[in-house]
């Protein structure tokens, strides 16, 4: 135990767990103007805002309101994500940037499927340093946040009207169709997933950098097809060879034990 809290205490671990909690409030905020419309749109069945003395004409401004506030509170969270790379010495800007390296660089489509964890964290954290912060790991808590909201909801409206769904005689009939709709819906959006568009360089959604050679062979062929990016794409070229080396790494951990 004594291990496990000075592990939390120094180390990446305090970043890691800041910056989780930083999604998490984000997505919150992103979600929050569905949530105002959810509620609106099912006004009578949910009678949430009646609760509250709130009309359903009320609720649009709570919808804009709540839509103003998600610019605002990033421009916030950039001093405060600032201010805590101040007082705590943490690099956040280097961690970020070694995280989306190693989602571009990443072995598998869905970085889920990798077995290889970084052991010199806690065991609570690995999965979340696996999915590098990244659009896979938004989209997973993006899910889970809105499928606890429409459970809420659900079962708010089986209160209201003391529903009762295990009594149901036609309950695993919806169950089942519910079950369907959603297995056909995935294979429909795992195709469009799976669409490539070769004028646009499109090879699917998630779709791994399939790098053949060293990186300089890559980052060459970039250089020779991107004449007018020649500064941006050098750029690009130090900045990837310095998180691919053993430096940075050693550099980035040492300021964070600091």
């Amino acid at each position: 135990v004594n291990e496990d809290i000075q592990l939390r205490n120094e180390g990446v671990e305090p970043l890691l767990d800041s910056v989780a909690l930083f999604s998490v409030e984000k997505t919150g905020t992103i979600l929050s103007p569905i949530i105002c419309l959810i509620v609106m749109v099912f006004f009578e069945q949910t009678q949430i805002a009646m609760q509250y003395n709130v009309r359903k004409n009320e609720l649009g401004y709570y919808t804009l309101f709540a839509c103003y506030m998600i610019p605002w509170t990033s421009v916030v969270d950039v001093f405060i994500l600032n201010t805590q790379e101040l007082i705590h010495g943490w690099r956040l800007y280097d961690y970020m940037a070694y995280q989306r390296f190693r989602f571009t660089t990443r072995e598998y489509r869905w970085v889920l499927s990798s077995d290889t964890f970084d052991e010199s964290i806690s065991e609570g954290m690995q999965t979340m340093d696996l999915l590098c912060f990244s659009s896979q790991y938004y989209f997973i808590i993006s899910v889970f946040a809105f499928a606890m909201l429409t459970n809420m909801f659900a079962i708010t409206v089986f209160l209201r009207y003391e529903y009762n769904f295990l009594g149901d005689p036609a309950m695993p009939i919806i169950v089942l169709a519910i079950f369907l709709i959603c297995e056909v819906i995935r294979l429909i959006l795992c195709r469009i997933a799976n669409v490539t568009v070769p004028y646009f360089n499109w090879h699917g959604l998630w779709a791994p950098k399939q790098l053949e050679g060293t990186m300089d062979d890559a980052i060459a062929a970039k250089l020779a097809i991107g004449e007018g990016r020649q500064a941006d794409l050098e750029q690009e070229r130090l900045e990837l060879q310095a998180l691919n080396s053993d430096r940075f790494r050693h550099r980035f951990w040492i300021g964070i034990a600091l």
